[in-house]
This record gives C-alpha cells, structure tokens and sequence, in this order.
C-alpha cells in the first residue's frame, strides 16, 4: 500500500419518519466528527447513505455498493454509526464488512 488508505462510511435509517427528521445528517456528521479527530479523511464518493429502507428489507443499494467495493478491495477502513442505544458510538472496521 503507498500510504493512502481509503475510508468508507456508511448511514441508513429504516423509517420515512426518521428520513424526515434528518437522522442521517446526524450520522454523518457524528462519523465525520471522529474522523476529523482522527485525522482521518473520508471521500464524499464513499459516503454509502440509504434513506428510508425497512430492516425487514433485504435489499439496500448503498449497502450492496459497499460490499461491491470492498469485495474489489477499493476500501481499506469502513466507519459506521451504530444506532443501537447500547452502543451509540461511531464504529469501524477494519479488512471486513459482518
């Protein structure tokens, strides 16, 4: 590798209500604040975002993107929002998408 590591994020919100009440924006700059603070530079072309789509759906485009692209290793690091109260931190992870 010459130094450059690639950074992915991804955002998703499973209701209308929550697309209305802009939960993504909050996401994305919660991710973008600890990168920032890790110094840490995310491309806006691999902000994976998808808005409105149920969890009993089997399907999210910005999700099947980003496993397209990590499958073709044109992501080295990935950041996420965990929307689970226990855990209500920005994660990431590192080779591997779970």
């Amino acid at each position: 590798m010459n130094g450059f590591i690639r950074v992915a994020s991804y955002s998703r919100v499973s209701s209308q209500r929550q697309a209305d009440e802009h939960t993504i924006d909050s996401q994305l700059c919660d991710i973008r604040a600890r990168a920032t603070r890790d110094q840490i530079k995310i491309d806006p072309t691999f902000e994976y975002i998808d808005g409105g789509y149920s969890g009993t759906e089997l399907y999210w485009p910005a999700l099947e993107r980003l496993r397209d692209h990590v499958a073709v290793s044109m992501i080295d690091r990935f950041m996420e929002k965990s929307d689970w109260p226990c855990e209500n931190q920005v994660r990431e992870r590192n080779g591997m998408i779970l």
